[in-house]
This record gives C-alpha cells, sequence and structure tokens, in this order.
C-alpha cells in the first residue's frame, strides 16, 4: 500500500493544474488481458470522491448515493455560495491499461443554475498525461460511449490509475444546486494478468488494489496455496516487508513454511505464474492473549487496585460509574428509535441537532458500559459488574447502530459508531470472564453486525476514501478494531473470531496511517483534527500491539506526534 496514497494525491494534484504533462510516455506491460470495469452505486460510493477534494473527505455531504427508479446512482450536488465560477466532479483511482481499443460507456444527466462551459471525462495515467474527451452538455438523461481513440489514447495503451468526470460552470446562481449524476459507468480496458487462487480464500477491495486472505496464518505453521496453474511460484515477506522465503508450486499446490520464529503482522505473499501475477497479504498471529488486553492490562489494573496514590482516582471511578448507571434506562427499543430516524434525501441535516438525541444515547451507553466494567475490574463492586453487563446486552440487542440517513446514501457506518464501539469493546474487554458463553456470542454477533463488517465494506471491500485521511476513517477503524480484538478467541464455535475481518482492518488501517501522516512530522487533515484522528489510531494501535502486530506506517504515526 505504501506510495499508493501519494501517487493517489499527486493524480489529484495534476488533474487541478489544469495542464496535461508533456513528454515521454511511460513504458507498460506488453502481457495483458482483457478487463471491464462496472460501478455498483448500491454498494455505496466504492472508491469516487468529489472533484476538487472536500476539506473534510470523511464527511463531504456534497457526495452521495440515491436510489431512482430503482436504480442506484452517485450523485455530486453542489450549492454555488457567490464563486462566480466553479468544477463540478468526481474522481476515482482505477488502474488498468487503456489503448485506442479502450472504451468508457456511461449514462449521467448534468443540471446547473449557471452556464457549463465544458463537460470532460477524464483519464489520468500513471506518467502524468492526461487523455480527455468532452461530454454533451444536453440536459436530461445522457446515454454516451467514448472511445480510447476519441481521448487521445495511444494505439499500444498506457498505464492508467485515476477515471474523472468534471464540468466548468460559470456564474452559477445562487438561486439553485449544480448537479451531476450518474447512474452507469463502464470501463473496457486491460489488466495485467493474475494468478487465479483457489486458496487461501481472498477478498479483493473494489477500488484496489488490495487483496487480503480470510484464514489467519498462526506463527511457527505453514501457508497453504492452491492455484489454478500447474506451477507457480510464492515469495513471502513479513509485516516489516522483509522477504523470509520463496518456493515453487507443483501440481498447484504447496504449503509454505513461515519459519518458527515468524513475528506476528500482515504478510505478503506474491505468486507469479509466467507473465501474470498475484499479490495478496495474510494475517500471521501468535497466542492471543487473556483478558484484559486491548488498553489495560492487568499488571496496571493491579496497580490501579492496590496503589495508596490511586485511592482518590477509585473513589472517582466508583461514584462516575454509580451515576453513569443511573442515566440510562437500559431500553432495547433505543435501537428501533435510531432506525427511525429521517433518512432524507441526501447527507445534509433536515434540521439543526437532527442527531443530538442519537449521540446522547450512544454516548450515556458507551460511558456507562466503560466505566461501571472498570469500577468493577478495579473496586470489585458486584453492582457494577451487573449493570455494565446489562448495558452491554441491551446494546447488542439494539436493531442498528448506525442512523439510515447515512446508510440510505452509500456510506456503511458512521464515526461515532466507531467511538462507541471503543469504549464498548474496553468494557467488554473488562468483564468478559464473567460473562456467558451465550452472553458472549451475542455481544460477539453485535460486533460483527453494527460495526465490523459494516467497517470492513467502507474502508475495504467498498472503500470510499482511496485518500484514507480522515478522523471519521481513524475513529471507524479504531473501534472495528478494538471490537475485533476484544472478542478473538472468545467461544469460537460460536463465531465470535473473525479472521477475514481482522486482516481486512488491518489492510485499512496500514492505508489510513500512509494517509494521514506524510512522513515529514506532519498530519494532513485541517488544523485541530489531528487530536479526534489520533483517538481512533490510539485504540486501533492498542488492539493490534495486544496481537503483537505492528503496522506499517506506524514510524510515520509517531513521528507526527
Amino acid at each position: 500500500m505504501t506510495g499508493r496514497v501519494r501517487a493517489w494525491t499527486a493524480v489529484c494534484i495534476l488533474l487541478l493544474a489544469g495542464a496535461p504533462r508533456s513528454g515521454a510516455r511511460a513504458p507498460v506491460s506488453t502481457a495483458r488481458v482483457a478487463w471491464t470495469f462496472r460501478a455498483d452505486f448500491s454498494r455505496g460510493l466504492s472508491g469516487w470522491m468529489s472533484f476538487p477534494l472536500a476539506q473534510d473527505i470523511g464527511f463531504d455531504p456534497s457526495l452521495y448515493t440515491v436510489r431512482d427508479d430503482g436504480r442506484a446512482m452517485l450523485v455530486r450536488d453542489v450549492e454555488p455560495l457567490g464563486r462566480q465560477r466553479l468544477q463540478l466532479g468526481v474522481i476515482r483511482p482505477l488502474e488498468c491499461i487503456a489503448g485506442a481499443r479502450a472504451a468508457v460507456e456511461l449514462e449521467y444527466a448534468l443540471a446547473s443554475a449557471g452556464q457549463v462551459s465544458a463537460f470532460d471525462l477524464v483519464l489520468a495515467a500513471a506518467d502524468g498525461h492526461r487523455y480527455t474527451a468532452l461530454l454533451p452538455l444536453a440536459r436530461g438523461l445522457q446515454h454516451v460511449r467514448i472511445t480510447g481513440n476519441q481521448l487521445g489514447l495511444p494505439a499500444d495503451g498506457t498505464s492508467i490509475q485515476a477515471v474523472a468526470l468534471i464540468a466548468r460552470v460559470e456564474g452559477p446562481r445562487s438561486a439553485g444546486n449544480d448537479r451531476l449524476s450518474v447512474s452507469q459507468f463502464i470501463v473496457s480496458a486491460e489488466r495485467r494478468p493474475e494468478v487465479e487462487i483457489v486458496s487461501p480464500l481472498l477478498e479483493r477491495s473494489e477500488p484496489g488494489p488490495a487483496i487480503v486472505a480470510r484464514e489467519i496464518v498462526r506463527g511457527g505453521s505453514s501457508l497453504r496455496v492452491q492455484v489454478v496453474a500447474s506451477s507457480a511460484r510464492v515469495e513471502l515477506t513479513d509485516g516489516s516487508g522483509t522477504k523470509v522465503t520463496e518456493a515453487g508450486i507443483t501440481g498447484g499446490a504447496a504449503s509454505i513454511s513461515l519459519g518458527a520464529d515468524a513475528t506476528p503482522g500482515l504478510w505478503t505473499a506474491k505468486v507469479t505464474s509466467g507473465p501474470a501475477e498475484t499479490n495478496f497479504r495474510f494475517l500471521v498471529l501468535g497466542a492471543i492473549p487473556p483478558h484484559p488486553r486491548i488498553l489495560i492490562t492487568e499488571k496496571r489494573l493491579d496497580q490501579l487496585r492496590r496503589g495508596s496514590p490511586y485511592a482518590g482516582v477509585r473513589a472517582q471511578i466508583h461514584r462516575q460509574a454509580q451515576k453513569l448507571a443511573g442515566d440510562i434506562t437500559y431500553n432495547v427499543a433505543a435501537g428501533a428509535n435510531i432506525a427511525q430516524l429521517p433518512a432524507g434525501t441526501g447527507l445534509h441535516a433536515a434540521f439543526v441537532g437532527e442527531l443530538k438525541s442519537y449521540f446522547n444515547v450512544l454516548e450515556r451507553y458507551a460511558n456507562a458500559i466503560a466505566y461501571n466494567a472498570l469500577d468493577y475490574s478495579i473496586n470489585g463492586d458486584e453492582a457494577a459488574l451487573a449493570s455494565a453487563r446489562r448495558a452491554l446486552l441491551t446494546a447488542a440487542r439494539w436493531e442498528t447502530w448506525t442512523p439510515p440517513r447515512f446508510t440510505s446514501h452509500g456510506l456503511h457506518t458512521y464515526y461515532e459508531v466507531g467511538v462507541f464501539a471503543q469504549r464498548v469493546a474496553l468494557g467488554y474487554d473488562l468483564i468478559a470472564p464473567h460473562l456467558t458463553s451465550s452472553e458472549k456470542q451475542e455481544i460477539a454477533r453485535a460486533f460483527q453486525r453494527h460495526i465490523i463488517d459494516p467497517t470492513v465494506k467502507e474502508y475495504f471491500l467498498y472503500n470510499r476514501m482511496p485518500l484514507a485521511a480522515s478522523n471519521w476513517m481513524a475513529n471507524s477503524l479504531g473501534g472495528a478494531l478494538a471490537a475485533t480484538v476484544a472478542v478473538a478467541g472468545d467461544d469460537r464455535d460460536g463465531g465470535s473470531e473473525d479472521t477475514g475481518a481482522l486482516a481486512a482492518l488491518t489492510a485499512a488501517y496500514e492505508q489510513l496511517l500512509d494517509g494521514l501522516f506524510p512522513g515529514d512530522g506532519s498530519e494532513v487533515e485541517p488544523a485541530g483534527y489531528e487530536n479526534f484522528a489520533m483517538q481512533g489510531v490510539s485504540w486501533g494501535m492498542a488492539a493490534l500491539d495486544a496481537l503483537g502486530v505492528r503496522p506499517r506506517q506506524a514510524e510515520k504515526m509517531w513521528a507526527g506526534f
């Protein structure tokens, strides 16, 4: 993943600069196969972002999805706000090889309160060249097919990194918004051939190019690789990027030993067969430590229990736990109330304070769970244990943790769900030894349904934020990682350990660190956002550290803080 976020940022800057790059084209692979990309907006934003980029890419209310006559479509809806001219566009990473025989087929509608001077389809090449074709400006639904010849693509093809649709509006009036709707987007091009892998089971990020194995490999064991080809080679590198071993595959399958001292982390397998190549990541783990593990160790708890300097802290925790336990009603119907919040026509709130009651409910429950679990762990208060258990099971039985305004318009989760899950996971981790097997399973299923699966969809499978530079992403991943690690190894027969999710979340977390921290000691968000981002980053780092996993790019994060 290293370097891809930087390259993607460079593409955005190049498009903003306006002038196409001149000079020689970079060579492209001669080995290639036909490949087709079809945008599926029913899965959410799936890598599409506003162009120009929003200041806060975590929450960009000008970009969302809607359904019209049963069809999902992408919408960019911009309020002019007094500007004399604006660009109304969307952009997405798209890695392929495109030449004169390539084609882009799209269906769109463009409506503006001003004068649209141009509407371009742009393919951004890896070597900096831009290939552009003008699109019709007529009102109403347009169905257009643009060929590689029309784009000016070279006959032998070039490596493409991104695609964009950009309309230029002159004199937009404040009386109405400027709106671009895209209901179909298909690219027919080529890609380098891949090795078809039968085992392990792989999951691919749709915006690409990340691929992870669902199977966790234990340290000291082997990775079994089965391919369709009769022969192949496999090269393994560990979580730090150091090459460990390589081996040949004959007869379609092989087991490659990781070595007795294999370090935990997200490893990489490079599989080649002739000109074909597939790279995937797989998670290597050792033994899962006992509870508590995600933030507070048993050693630290013992210090807080026994240390005379902490007497005041113990009393304060107890008082706060009692107060918070009394502030909640243990209402299972609260989840149904969340589901009844307005979905609306877009991401903008219908009125000021629309989510105030939602935040109040989640914050009260998260704090009650965490404080009462901590009170029991430090002070041994049985009433606190009962309160923490009851509140945990109440939240686990909620219909949803996410307001429908987000899930109805292209998002799979909301940052507050991650913030909520961080403290709920801590509470579970502290009192897990005192829960029954069925209670653990119920809570684990709730984590899976409400935070883990939605976060995997949001930031890995259908990654809505390829730049990965957002405190929203940080807190969602922090909560999902905390929840996943908190229940890992607990009652596996009940489904409490989801191996594929942990690998996908770790891959997304590494992308987050790469996107947030350029390595020069800074953090790329607007000033002040870094504190909230660090909250989520800390929960994710603590959860992975409990498993002995040190993600790539961690050093850049330390340099930033």
